[in-house]
């Protein structure tokens, strides 16, 4: 009789799994871009539910499993995940909190299916509304004039930038170890402008250069309709 319901139990699991796999196919998982590859991830009555190593893995930041309490550590937050096949996974929305939680500039992009979390690092702050062909500037003040500058479109990542002073390089000065995305995930860098700023801009009014590293394609740029004249 104990192997009867034993057996049952294995084929009433399995159908539960195979439904779930079946019935929800795999939503696309981005964080700045960059996909969050994994077999486990599924959605489910409209949650979506991430692998927690992919996730992590991805965000390419530490964390801890505990396997007893069925949770997940991250900096200071904790976060409960799910045995799921031969994984752990968690519910997208609860690590989105989390990692915005520890401090870091977050946003949540979703559309057909699909998630997009923005992760920016700590202490970045909107500066400007979305600039045509440009998208919105964020930045950490203290970083400012140099950058780097964190380029935001619908909540999307769309370039990083930095604006060195003309004086530097009429100078025959280097710049070195400038700040990227700080270990933080991002997709390849499709094409790059550096743009000389004759007489500045608003915010920056000096001879300088605009180097924006663009992680779109030109046409998908230049589509970017902005809420304030470029400068």
């Amino acid at each position: 009789m104990k192997k009867i319901f034993a057996g049952l139990f294995l084929v009433l699991s399995l159908v539960v799994v195979f439904s779930v796999s079946a019935s929800s196919p795999s939503p696309k998982i981005e964080i700045n871009g960059v996909k969050v590859y994994s077999p486990y991830n599924y959605q489910k009555k409209g949650d979506v539910f991430v692998d927690v190593e992919a996730f992590f893995g991805t965000l390419n930041q530490a964390y801890t499993i505990n396997h007893n309490k069925k949770t997940v550590a991250f900096e200071n937050q904790t976060i409960n995940i799910i045995n799921f096949k031969e994984g752990y996974v968690a519910s997208f929305d609860d690590l989105a909190k989390a990692v915005e939680a520890a401090g870091y500039t977050a946003m949540t992009t979703k559309e057909d299916g699909s998630v997009y979390l923005l992760v920016l690092p700590k202490g970045v702050i909107k500066l400007t509304p979305s600039v045509p062909k440009m998208g919105e500037h964020w930045a950490i003040p203290s970083t400012m004039p140099l950058g780097p500058i964190y380029g935001v479109e619908k909540g999307k990542l769309v370039f990083i930038e930095q604006m060195p002073a003309q004086e530097v390089f009429t100078k025959g000065e280097s710049i070195v170890d400038l700040d990227g995305m700080k270990g933080l995930p991002s997709p390849s860098i499709n094409h790059t402008n550096i743009e000389f700023q004759e007489h500045g801009h608003e915010g920056y009014e000096v001879p300088h250069y605009d180097i924006h590293h663009y992680f779109i394609t030109p046409d998908a740029r230049d589509a970017i309709p902005g809420d304030i004249p470029p400068h």
